[in-house]
């Protein structure tokens, strides 16, 4: 599965905060963090239980990846966002 979406630049370290350790978890590790984020609050800023990268990533035979591309100055204030999953 390959995604895209245009994302405020502001919100990429965000982003990346929220991916880069669950790159880094194994597959027991991201079904402990799924079963912790059900317990736990919803961010302020989510409009979800924020488990959609824990879910993509749990369902994923390999560590997903993701990269953010600048378009330069026609894209204004946003980038373009990449996340891939092989399911």
């Amino acid at each position: 599965m390959l995604c895209g979406n245009s994302v405020a630049r502001a919100r990429v370290p965000v982003l990346r905060e929220r991916l880069d350790p669950i790159c880094q978890m194994t597959t027991q590790e991201i079904k402990e963090a799924y079963r912790q984020q059900l317990r736990g609050a919803t961010d302020a800023d989510s409009k979800g239980a924020g488990l959609g990268f824990l879910t993509v990533a749990r369902e994923a035979t390999s560590p997903i990846e993701y990269s953010f591309v600048d378009a330069g100055e026609t894209a204004g204030d946003h980038v373009s966002f990449y996340l891939k999953a092989n399911i």
